[in-house]
């Protein structure tokens, strides 16, 4: 196997950072359901938004098809229940950032604990700013 390019090189330390300061984020309690807070920034997946000003919101699959089976955050960005088989259990916890929109899904039988961490994560938001 030949050198690893400088590109390739970077991308492994950026990777390797970004895996410690997830660790980090899970081991200090700032993760649940695939979502988490690091450098002033909630991240999920390959999105982030910043941490001043976010709002983060669980709804249920039930609670959305009741108000007419959709909500859209900021950016045009949502959930469409509509035409789909839908368990009322199931939860959406999404987090509405200034410069953008995430959305997860966490375990439905993880309720009480999802509604816990949007509590803390709307703290932190405005204790950020």
């Amino acid at each position: 196997m030949g050198k690893l390019t400088a590109g390739v090189k970077r991308w492994f330390k950026d990777a390797v950072a970004e895996g410690n300061a997830r660790g980090d984020a899970i081991v200090a309690g700032d993760s649940f359901a695939g979502v988490w807070i690091s450098n002033g920034r909630i991240h999920h997946k390959d999105r982030s938004v910043a941490l001043a000003g976010a709002l983060a919101v669980v709804e249920t699959a039930g609670s959305i098809q009741r108000r007419g089976g959709a909500f859209v955050a900021a950016g045009g960005f949502g959930v469409f229940l509509p035409g789909r088989k839908v368990d009322n259990r199931e939860l959406f916890l999404y987090v509405q950032g200034t410069d953008g929109v995430i959305v997860a899904e966490p375990d439905p039988g993880k309720e009480s604990r999802a509604r816990e961490f949007v509590s803390y994560l709307n703290t932190r938001a405005a204790e950020a700013g």
